[in-house]
């Protein structure tokens, strides 16, 4: 049995040419760098399903971000409710949970700004539609609240777990004092001495909520991004 033999330009010495050796002849294909050039027709499909795929890959990303932001904003409005009809019932030393306050914290800095954004704009404007406040006020704290939120996951990436119940004391502190600012801003001289003593308990109990809360929201994140991999 003989065997054809390969010359240089990719013909053959005795025998037909084989097919892909005759197209890979005809459209001369070269190497650069390491990596072939391809005929025209083989690169084009290859660039046409890189565009399909990558159309895929964002209307995925699309819909899961539509979910995430939704979830946040059905979210927000059971924590205002929370707030302004639980919570100053489980007062303790003046100081009161802030449901919608810890939960932007932590979906910003496990999930994203976006909808942390999300929990801060309604969850404020709620509450200050039913609570006695300034119309505005509450969500204006909390979207800086939110934005420092945010600084603060990118400057802390360590600690999957102990990172957002950190950020929630801390961020607890920056919210109290911004809305003092405001409300004395838009209500006028209002006993600031009351108001500071409740900072560092209202920090503190947030804190503590977070440490229960958080685990069970980055748990959850993190088998969302492992389904969705997983589908991939």
């Amino acid at each position: 049995m003989a065997a054809a033999e390969v010359t240089a330009h990719g013909s053959t010495q005795s025998g037909d040419a084989h097919p892909l050796l005759a197209t890979i002849s005809r459209s001369r294909c070269s190497f650069r760098r390491g990596r072939p050039i391809l005929p025209a027709n083989v690169a084009t499909k290859r660039r046409r399903g890189r565009t399909d795929h990558g159309r895929a890959t964002l209307a995925f990303c699309r819909g899961s971000t539509a979910i995430s932001l939704t979830l946040a904003a059905v979210g927000a409005v059971v924590a205002a409710l929370f707030d302004t009809t639980i919570a100053p019932y489980l007062q303790i030393g003046g100081a009161q949970p802030d449901l919608v306050l810890i939960l932007a914290v932590i979906w910003t800095v496990v999930v994203g700004i976006e909808g942390g954004l999300v929990w801060a704009f309604l969850g404020g404007l709620l509450i200050d539609l039913l609570a006695p406040r300034p119309l505005g006020s509450t969500a204006f704290a909390l979207l800086l609240s939110v934005g420092a939120a945010a600084v603060y996951a990118r400057v802390v990436v360590r600690g999957r777990y102990a990172r957002p119940i950190a950020a929630v004391f801390l961020i607890s502190l920056v919210n109290a004092v911004i809305f003092t600012i405001v409300n004395r801003a838009l209500r006028g001289a209002i006993p600031l001495d009351d108001a500071v003593a409740r900072w560092l308990p209202g920090a503190i109990y947030n804190a503590v909520l977070a440490l229960l809360i958080a685990p069970i929201l980055v748990s959850i994140n993190a088998r969302r991004a492992d389904r969705d991999r997983l589908d991939w």
